[in-house]
């Protein structure tokens, strides 16, 4: 019954989080701050943080079945 609750908990928040993460002005993305940028200095490359997104959803879809698997191979449920 615990398991079932936290895993509704976890569902709900990471389903509330979604504004926050993918929230932004509405002029676009934010400049950087005065603070991070010497006055005339170069501007700081972009950072791609969307790079093999692919890689890496097929790389958790094959830990979760291979957790889940292990789970049930060592659970004691008759067929």
């Amino acid at each position: 019954m615990r398991s079932q609750i936290v895993t509704i908990l976890t569902i709900m928040f990471s389903f509330l989080s979604t504004a926050a993460v993918f929230g932004q002005r509405a002029g676009g993305p934010a400049p950087p701050e005065p603070a991070l940028r010497p006055p005339g200095g170069p501007v700081p490359p972009e950072l791609p943080i969307d790079d093999n997104l692919i890689i890496l959803l097929f790389a958790g879809i094959v830990i979760g079945v291979w957790y889940f698997y292990k789970k049930r191979k060592t659970t004691n449920i008759p067929h």
